[in-house]
C-alpha cells in the first residue's frame, strides 16, 4: 500500500507539471525556505505573504519546480508534493535517511486573452526579426490589407512558432492597439526576437 501511495503522489506531481508547460505568465522562481529543518516548503500561502509587492496570484493553474541548480524536481529522485494550490514541499524524513534537496518553485498566473466588443481580426504575419526585428504595425498591414480597420479597440499577440501568448517568450515586446507589435532585436538578450503574429480587435 505504501508503494501504491508513493506512485499516485509522483503521477498527481507530474500531471501538474505537464499542465503548466501552457502558460502565458510565469512568476519568477522563489525559494524561501532551507531543509534544515524537517524539510524544503516552498508553499503557495507563504510565498504570497512574504512577496507582497510582487503581486502572486492566489489560484495559479501551474506550478514548476527544481533544485536551486536548475535540476527539475522529477529527475531529482526525492518524494516530494507539488501542486499550484498548495505549491511544493519535500520532508526530510520521507528520504530514505537522505535530506531533501534546496528547491525554489514558480507559478503559473495565466493573463486571459484581451477583451473584444467588437470582432477580431485574422491573425497577420507580415515581418520577420532577421532585420533589426519583428514589427507587425497596424499602418504597414493596413498599407497591405485594406479591409483592417483604421481604429482597433484591442490587440492580441502571440508567438508564430507555438501559438502562444506573446509574453510566454518573456522578451521586451511594445503592443498597442494603436500602433501594433514591435519587438527590436538588440533589446533581447541573446540579441533576437522571435517571430509574433497579432490580431486586431475592430468595431
Amino acid at each position: 500500500m505504501k508503494t501504491f501511495g508513493l506512485l499516485v503522489l509522483a503521477l498527481v506531481a507530474y500531471y501538474h507539471a505537464a499542465e503548466a508547460v501552457e502558460c502565458n505568465q510565469w512568476t519568477k522562481f522563489y525559494s524561501r525556505d532551507f531543509p534544515s529543518g524537517n524539510g524544503d516548503y516552498e508553499l503557495l500561502s507563504d510565498i504570497i505573504d512574504e512577496n507582497p509587492q510582487d503581486d502572486i496570484c492566489d489560484t495559479p493553474s501551474g506550478i514548476e519546480a527544481r533544485t536551486i541548480d536548475g535540476v527539475d524536481y522529477k529527475d531529482a529522485g526525492q518524494i516530494v508534493t507539488i501542486s499550484p494550490e498548495t505549491g511544493f514541499y519535500c520532508v526530510n524524513s520521507q528520504q530514505n535517511g537522505a535530506r531533501c534537496l534546496n528547491y525554489e518553485v514558480r507559478f503559473c498566473c495565466l493573463k486571459p486573452t484581451p477583451t473584444c466588443t467588437g470582432t477580431w481580426s485574422q491573425f497577420y504575419n507580415r515581418d520577420a526579426p532577421s532585420g533589426s526585428g519583428d514589427w507587425e504595425t497596424l499602418k504597414d498591414l493596413r498599407n497591405v490589407h485594406s479591409n483592417l480597420c483604421a481604429n482597433p479597440s484591442a490587440i492580441d499577440a502571440r508567438v508564430v512558432q507555438t501559438n502562444l501568448d506573446y509574453r510566454t517568450a518573456n522578451e521586451n515586446v511594445g503592443l498597442s492597439p494603436a500602433y501594433g507589435l514591435w519587438c527590436q532585436n538588440k533589446h533581447q538578450t541573446d540579441n533576437y526576437c522571435q517571430n509574433y503574429k497579432v490580431r486586431f480587435c475592430c468595431p
